[in-house]
């Protein structure tokens, strides 16, 4: 089995190396050749707005997946919308037939929107619910998740929101850079599109294939990175419990 992921703050990373320990990361794999073949493959990726992030969706296009079990895993935080739907049109495009798409609750690291001191208290149940995805995969399970009517509304009602006011969508995210950076470059090291620079001593966004993940503010060791938009608690950041920066760095660097 094959299992690749993309992942900012460690979630999806988390979540891939339970199920396969020698997970691959996209933004390795877009370096090199990517012509898969094995019993199954697997992607394990983040939801952003009900949509997959660009590097995936790049993945997908480019990779060459030969398999009698593709699947795919999305991790989200506070609701999933319509990321089944559109995760089945982006595979619609490659002609790729899924065999199992299940999405799993996790921390919502998206800081415009969430508290991440008040996430982190919430018990999401990651357990117990990966606990049956492994099963599932193990035994080869067709399965298709579907979206209920509520989880349709939620995304209608984000629509709405970012249409009215398009600051607020994930895609039109912008950052500052405070006096409390060093330099210390941990930003450009985790970002996997290394949209990131140091220049006259300080982090700057180029935002040049920006994948809007938030690693870099989530994981600044000093939290010099801000959203100009806001957040709803700048003092608080996260990081998968079970994932190191080092993990991150080697990932995306």
């Amino acid at each position: 089995m094959k299992v690749f992921y993309f992942s900012a703050t460690g979630n999806s990373l988390y979540i891939a190396k339970e199920l396969d320990k020698d997970a691959i990361s996209i933004p390795q794999a877009l370096k090199g050749e990517m012509n898969y073949s094995d019993d199954a493959i697997g992607i394990v990726y983040p939801d952003y707005g009900s949509e997959m992030p660009g590097m995936v969706k790049e993945f997908i296009e480019k990779a060459s997946f030969t398999s009698q079990y593709f699947f795919l895993i999305i991790t989200y935080g506070a609701n999933k919308g319509e990321s089944i739907a559109f995760a089945l049109e982006e595979l619609k495009k490659k002609n790729i037939k899924a065999d199992y798409i299940r999405s799993i609750l996790m921390v919502d690291n998206y800081l415009p929107s969430f508290d991440m001191k008040k996430e982190k208290e919430i018990d999401k149940k990651i357990p117990a619910a990966l606990k049956e995805i492994k099963k599932d995969i193990k035994e080869r399970r067709k399965f298709i998740e579907e979206t209920n009517e509520g989880e349709k509304d939620v995304y209608k009602n984000y629509l709405a929101l970012v249409t009215a006011h398009p600051e607020f969508s994930w895609k039109n995210i912008e950052f500052y850079v405070t006096d409390a950076c060093i330099a210390c470059s941990t930003c450009s090291k985790v970002c996997p599109s290394k949209s990131i620079i140091i220049e006259n001593g300080k982090a700057k966004h180029t935002y040049e294939n920006c994948q809007k993940c938030l690693g870099c503010i989530n994981l600044c060791p000093k939290n010099a990175i801000r959203i100009k938009t806001g957040e709803v608690n700048e003092r608080e950041r996260y990081l998968n419990e079970h994932v190191t920066l080092n993990d991150l760095i080697n990932a995306n660097s």
